[in-house]
């Protein structure tokens, strides 16, 4: 099968739910999960066998700052000493795609907050990296 353009998904269509509210400033959103492994030799071959001994699930928020929104869900909270865990909803729904892809994002915890960041006539954008423990799949785009 060739590649058809118009079924590559495009980034437009992607839409961020925090804690069940639709973030309308959000401009990206990255998630990963970083596979931990033990390498161990194999009697008989030059290539270490790897077992799986864990994960790590990584991301980063993009969102353009119109509000407080961060700063008043876990400004104090850090001053506290509390880790304050959320879920992030990512919807990539592009009409002309194949499909839809719908990922909830558990116990997800930001790594850092930016407090102010702005320069003179420049947009003011945030980078919200965290981390997830868990992860769920409502929609995914199957192979055709």
């Amino acid at each position: 099968m060739s590649l058809n353009p118009n079924k590559v998904i495009s980034g437009t269509f992607g839409r961020v739910w925090l804690d069940g509210a639709l973030m309308g400033e959000a401009f990206g959103l990255q998630a990963k999960i970083e596979i931990q492994k033990d390498e161990f030799p194999i009697a008989g071959s030059l290539v270490p066998g790897e077992k799986i001994t864990g994960w790590k699930g990584t991301g980063s928020l993009k969102f353009r700052k119109v509000d407080s929104r961060l700063i008043s869900m876990i400004g104090e909270a850090i001053k506290r000493g509390e880790n304050l865990e959320f879920e992030i909803l990512s919807e990539l729904a592009d009409p002309t795609a194949y499909g839809a892809e719908r990922i909830l994002y558990k116990q997800v915890s930001f790594n850092d907050l930016t407090l102010s960041e702005w320069e003179v006539a420049t947009r003011g954008d945030v980078e919200a990296p965290f981390t997830f423990r868990d992860y769920k799949f409502f929609d995914l785009i199957q192979p055709v």
